[in-house]
């Protein structure tokens, strides 16, 4: 049998020695921990090391893995999850012997098994917490029913698996009840049926990364809703967000500063614990004033880098167990040469908070193929197009793509060369300089038409010479960026016989084209013929995501104009499935 108090006692001197590597915000929640056995009395709380040996004794003991090499296995807690199981039951109020703790937040790298641990720890709620809770309600709960099934389903394989626990169950799709104490765990999501009369035993948030503004009316019903009960507890898990993650900003930041204030000896609140596990981020020295110590350059910490192999262990404490060096190093390597998997790396890899924007192209694969390969003869070919127009100070662009077979892969898929042909226009009274590069050399190559006046889509240029592209390559389809160039797209409808449709500038409709987009010039399978506004459009292309997970183009956030960009996207949206788009409603410019 598993000795927990010697597993965590080894576990916090290997923090504090640095023979297990962590960042700081763990070695403080260590720090606190040792120093409330000293000072928490003064406070009214006491640590019980048998509740605290006998929740850690619980996972091995009833619990087994569901999945992958760990199947059938039982559940052995990995150091750093025995530490927080230790120190979260074991603290408890001398003025009732009830749990000290109330809210808890742990935040990992992904794949370090948290959903797994937490699926164990709601089972130990509803099951065997000190004292046994009577009418336990226990949820599981994320932005989508669907996404809270993931932990509940993982703590329903767990219950269908333990010969103790399935005994005293009665397990359905949805549902895992224990009757003999009247308890029940349940996932819970923004869509679920019925979202009223919660008294909660225990709840556990999953990837509040992703919960947003309209699901705070849910967050703060869920954090208040176990008033009544005599020790709720409140699990918030993630990994890192975004700006657009105010709700875990706001927790994220409150849990720091409940760690870190053991620093100064300055208790926030003794009833929330938080594990942070990430990499060093530059701060100021916490042991001296700017004149030097030793750690610090100027009275500043350096941060971590965290691609370098060294800083793994601090964002995945489950390395070499779930999660392996190999693995996130071939990750990190990925990552500083594809920009546009860089944000992903750092946020679910390294546990650090990104933006939600990203530059997409690295110019080297831009080169690769794009520029040095002829384009080839579109005779024949099947043409899409699009067009964005702009403004006064905009470009105004249109492309034209088609692809060609290229035969089967490795993988038995068809391999497909996409090719691009894009001109643009600005007008003669922007506000930019276009007698200075790089417009200069943009006008000078034929890559760029100036055109008269102050707005750029002017129809006796703009359009005269889309409609003189799509009769000479036989454009079948013309895409458009919004209703403002409704009008264009009617008259060429009517005078071209040309099929248009709305290309909605929404994450949904652009995300398709835009992966394939990045996808094709990370391969070198999508040629421009050294089109230098082009190649020089998609040096700025920087791109958004949302909380799907979905990309389009940020024009707002390019430090430069990336229309040849935009309508080159819109228009492989239309090529990639190869046949045209539903019908075209005159009337309104959009799908019937």
């Amino acid at each position: 049998m598993t000795d927990h108090k010697q597993v965590v006692s080894d576990y916090i001197d290997g923090v504090l020695s640095g023979e297990i590597i962590t960042g700081r915000l763990v070695k403080l929640a260590v720090r606190r921990h040792l120093d409330d056995l000293e000072r928490a009395g003064e406070r009214g709380y006491y640590f019980d090391e048998a509740i605290a040996e006998e929740a850690c004794g619980f996972f091995p003991a009833v619990l087994k893995h569901s999945k992958d090499r760990w199947a059938r296995l039982p559940f052995t807690l990995s150091p750093w999850q025995a530490f927080i199981v230790w120190v979260l039951l074991g603290w408890r109020r001398r003025a009732d012997d009830f749990r000290r703790f109330r809210e808890a937040y742990i935040t990992v790298a992904r794949k370090n098994g948290k959903t797994t641990f937490c699926a164990g720890l709601s089972c130990l709620l509803m099951y065997a917490d000190d004292p046994i809770a009577e009418g336990a309600e226990v949820y599981v709960a994320a932005t989508k029913e669907d996404q809270a099934c993931i932990m509940f389903n993982e703590a329903k394989s767990m219950v269908e698996k333990s010969p103790s626990l399935s005994r005293v169950s009665e397990v359905v799709k949805k549902n895992i009840a224990f009757p003999a104490y009247g308890s029940f765990m349940r996932p819970l999501g923004s869509d679920s049926k019925t979202n009223a009369g919660w008294n909660p035993h225990a709840m556990m948030i999953d990837e509040l990364c992703d919960w947003q503004q309209h699901h705070r009316g849910l967050f703060g019903a869920l954090t208040t809703a176990g008033g009544a009960r005599s020790q709720p507890l409140r699990v918030v898990t993630c990994t890192a967000g975004d700006e657009t993650s105010e709700l875990w900003d706001e927790e994220d930041t409150y849990a720091v500063s409940v760690v870190e204030s053991v620093v100064v000896g300055n208790v926030i609140d003794d009833r929330y614990f938080a594990f942070i596990a990430r990499p060093e981020e530059k701060r100021p020295c916490d042991n001296c004033d700017g004149d030097g110590c030793g750690q610090c350059v100027d009275g500043e910490i350096p941060g971590d880098d965290p691609y370098d192999p060294k800083s793994f262990p601090k964002s995945n404490p489950n390395i070499g167990v779930s999660v392996t060096s190999e693995n996130l190093e071939a990750e990190a390597i990925k990552a500083k040469n594809k920009p546009s998997f860089k944000n992903d790396y750092l946020r679910y890899n390294a546990n650090i908070r990104v933006t939600s924007t990203y530059r997409c192209i690295d110019t080297t694969s831009w080169g690769w193929r794009a520029g040095s390969v002829p384009l080839s003869d579109w005779t024949g070919q099947t043409v899409y197009a699009a067009f964005d127009l702009g403004w006064k100070n905009d470009l105004a662009s249109f492309s034209l793509v088609t692809k060609f077979f290229e035969g089967v892969d490795e993988n038995h898929n068809d391999r497909w060369r996409y090719e691009v042909r894009s001109w643009s226009f600005i007008c003669e009274e922007c506000k930019h300089n276009l007698e200075r590069e790089p417009y200069a050399s943009f006008i000078r190559d034929g890559c760029l038409t100036v055109t008269t006046g102050n707005v750029t889509d002017i129809p006796g240029v703009f359009k005269s010479r889309l409609a003189e592209a799509i009769g000479e390559f036989g454009v079948v389809q013309l895409a458009h960026d919004n209703a403002g160039a409704l009008h264009l797209a009617l008259e060429l409808n009517e005078e071209n016989g040309i099929e248009c449709f709305t290309f909605a500038q929404t994450h949904n409709m652009y995300n398709p084209a835009m992966k394939l987009f990045l996808d094709l010039v990370e391969s070198g399978q999508f040629v421009h013929g050294g089109d230098r506004l082009l190649e020089w459009t998609a040096r700025h292309l920087v791109a958004n995501k949302n909380i799907r997970e979905q990309v389009m183009p940020d024009k707002q956030k390019s430090k430069e104009k990336i229309d040849p960009m935009t309508s080159t996207i819109m228009a492989i949206g239309g090529a990639m499935t190869g046949i045209e788009v539903r019908p075209w409603s005159r009337e309104d410019g959009v799908f019937l």
